[in-house]
C-alpha cells in the first residue's frame, strides 16, 4: 500500500507511550478477511491516533491510508475503515492544535466520492449512516458540496430504508436545508 509506506510513521505523534506500530495495524485492516481481525487492527490504530475523541498529529496521515484500503480491502474491513474515518472527521483538538483537526477534515474530505459511492450501491445500513456523517464532514470543510449532498441524500430518500438509516437521512437533510436558510 502506497499511502502507508509515504509516511515516516516514527515521527508522527500519536498517543503518549504508545508503542503501536501504525503502519503494520494499517496494513492488518488491509487484508483482515476476518471481523475479529478487521476489530483488532481497528483498535490498534484508534488507541493510538484518537482516544476518547482526541486527535493525535498520526491521526492526518492514517485518513489517505485508510481511504486508500478502503477501496480495495476485504469487505468485512470496510466497516471498520468507516468507524474510523469518522471518528477522525469528528475528533476534537485543543486550541493550540487547531491545525491537526483541520488537516484531518481536509483529509476526510478527500473521500467524498467514495462516501457518495457507498451511497449508491450500499446494502448495509452501518456503512451507509457512516457515509451520511462523512459526508457531513465533508461538508463543513467544503460547503461547495452543498447541493451535491442534498441531491444524493435526496435520491437516498426516494428509496426504501431501514428506521435507522432513515432517521440519520432524515435528520441530515433537515440541518443542511435549515443551514442554507441560516446562511
Amino acid at each position: 500500500m502506497s499511502e502507508i509506506n509515504r509516511h515516516d510513521w516514527r515521527k508522527l505523534e500519536t498517543v503518549p507511550s504508545s508503542n503501536s506500530n501504525i503502519s503494520t495495524a494499517l496494513l492488518d485492516l488491509s487484508r483482515a478477511i476476518t471481523k475479529n481481525q478487521a476489530h483488532d487492527a481497528y483498535w490498534r490504530i484508534d488507541n493510538h491516533v484518537i482516544v476518547q475523541g482526541d486527535l493525535y498529529q498520526a491521526a492526518v496521515a492514517v485518513v489517505p491510508c485508510v481511504l486508500e484500503i478502503l477501496q480495495n480491502c476485504p469487505k468485512e474491513a470496510r466497516p471498520f475503515c468507516l468507524d474510523l474515518l469518522a471518528e477522525i472527521g469528528f475528533g476534537t483538538v485543543d486550541s493550540l492544535q487547531q491545525t491537526i483537526m483541520d488537516d484531518c477534515h481536509r483529509e476526510v474530505s478527500r473521500g467524498a466520492s467514495i462516501y457518495f459511492h457507498i451511497l449508491q450501491v450500499g446494502s448495509d445500513k452501518k456503512k451507509e449512516i457512516a457515509a451520511i456523517l462523512l459526508i457531513g464532514v465533508c461538508l463543513k470543510y467544503d460547503p461547495t458540496l452543498h447541493d451535491r449532498v442534498i441531491w444524493h441524500l435526496e435520491k437516498l430518500k426516494a428509496e426504501t430504508l431501514n428506521i435507522g438509516l432513515r432517521d440519520t437521512l432524515l435528520q441530515e437533510l433537515t440541518d443542511l436545508k435549515n443551514k442554507s436558510v441560516i446562511d
